[in-house]
């Protein structure tokens, strides 16, 4: 059987990929570290959701039930042991 050639071009591409993605990542990262930092603001308040909203209108109904149950005395049921 006849050995099949093997491609000395693959090492070399290989070595040149490599070569070529380091410097421009090198690049990349030097060009990014002279950029400015951008200055944060506060985020602007969203509307609220739907889920918001719900939530919202349940706190206050709960808080109205508490109100009203305030005034009136529950009878206890817990068994005497």
């Amino acid at each position: 059987m006849a050995e099949k050639a093997k491609h000395p071009l693959k090492a070399s591409a290989l070595a040149l990929y490599w070569t070529t993605q380091n410097l421009i990542s090198i690049g990349q990262t030097a060009l990014i570290r002279r950029l400015p930092m951008p200055v944060l603001s506060p985020a602007k308040k969203k509307k609220s959701g739907f889920f918001q909203k719900m939530m919202e209108q349940q706190r206050a109904a709960l808080e109205e039930q508490q109100r009203q149950a305030k005034g009136r005395n529950m009878r206890n049921i817990t068994p005497k042991k």
